[in-house]
């Protein structure tokens, strides 16, 4: 089950139906998750032969670590040929900024020569964006890394601040 592009702010709930086509009720007895980000709900737990019910389904952005998310959720019944369906439910949540490129490979640097990259970072949402700062990583001998904003006129977005990363290898 996709759920699409969800709010990176709030929980997002959508609904998907599940249907009887059996010939005698359709009782769910639980619905579960494999993370506490998802969550799925029936109000209806006996589903007659022939009829729907509705399943809400929800995804926590604030418990994703990333910005996609693919969990399980599964439903318990006594339907005789899949008592427990397992469902995967994917989300991709809207991210605040975005990053490009995403990855940088330096490949083989000869001794005494630089090589550098620029990475350029922009504000998506509607909170302001504001990176003060840069922390080194650990073992960063030989890299300088630069942060500058860029100047307001050249940003993709009216306001939408952007920012240059340059990393260097010395």
């Amino acid at each position: 089950y996709d759920m699409g592009i969800i709010s990176n702010q709030e929980p997002t709930t959508r609904e998907m139906t599940v249907s009887n086509k059996g010939n005698t009720d359709l009782i769910i007895s639980k619905v579960s998750t494999s993370c506490g980000c998802t969550k799925g709900v029936m109000e209806k737990t006996t589903i007659p032969p022939g009829e729907q019910a509705p399943l809400k389904v929800t995804v926590d952005p604030s418990k994703i670590g990333g910005f996609e998310s693919t969990k399980q959720l599964t439903i318990q019944s006594n339907d005789p040929n899949n008592p427990m369906l397992k469902i995967d439910v994917t989300a991709k949540v809207n991210p605040e900024v975005s990053i490009e490129p995403q990855d940088i490979d330096f490949g083989s640097i000869p001794k005494g020569t630089k090589k550098e990259a620029v990475v350029l970072v922009r504000q998506r949402g509607d909170e302001p964006l504001e990176i003060a700062e840069l922390m080194e990583p650990r073992g960063a001998d030989g890299i300088d890394i630069t942060l500058e904003e860029v100047p307001q006129e050249e940003w993709a977005t009216p306001g939408h601040r952007e920012y240059q990363i340059r990393i260097a290898v010395l």
